[in-house]
């Protein structure tokens, strides 16, 4: 190996091929480091945006994003405080079955008005929302894992939102989702 000195080329000491070699490693080192947190927030970000977009709901969109997801939880608990009245109440089965029943609540599509929504069916709507937001923040912490097994930038920067786990991580996701039901 040559370098330029005095007007000339000559060839390098052990030493400074060592010194250049060590500077390289530890640019691609220091490279490989800041690349896994680079595309952690790029997955963390595509998640909140696929988060944010929500679900499909007996063909309509509902979006999820903080706000909508903290209101329809808020007004879930409602529905839920009234069942646990309902049921502690000295009435037939029957009769609680029917105020249940009952039990309405409002909400809306993507650019749609309000609409009353029967309780029950608001319920399985907000559980819906809840595994929407569970399974992608789940996915994620699989994605992030993956991202620290990897050992090369290219390798960090080729994973995708949506890429398919390996078998033991998907497994962890899985038995992760699993445990919060």
């Amino acid at each position: 190996m040559q370098k330029y000195r005095n007007g000339k080329y000559v060839e390098l000491t052990e030493q400074e091929i060592q010194d250049r070699q060590t500077t390289q490693a530890e640019v691609e080192a220091k490279a490989y480091e800041e690349c896994k947190p680079k595309k952690k927030a790029e997955l963390s970000k595509t998640c909140g945006e696929i988060i944010d977009k929500g679900i499909t709901f007996e063909g309509k969109q509902y979006s999820c994003r903080l706000e909508d997801s903290a209101e329809i939880i808020t007004l879930a608990d409602k529905i839920l405080s009234k069942i646990e009245i309902i049921n502690q109440s000295d009435v037939t089965e029957e009769e609680k079955q029917l105020a249940i029943s009952e039990l309405v609540t409002a909400w809306h599509a993507d650019g749609e008005p309000c609409v009353v929504w029967n309780g029950l069916k608001f319920l399985e709507f907000a559980q819906k929302i809840q595994e929407h937001i569970t399974w992608n923040k789940t996915y994620l912490g699989g994605l992030k894992a993956l991202v620290d097994r990897k050992r090369t930038i290219d390798t960090v920067n080729a994973i995708k939102y949506g890429d398919e786990l390996p078998e033991d991580i998907m497994a962890n996701v899985l038995a992760t989702l699993e445990a919060l039901k």
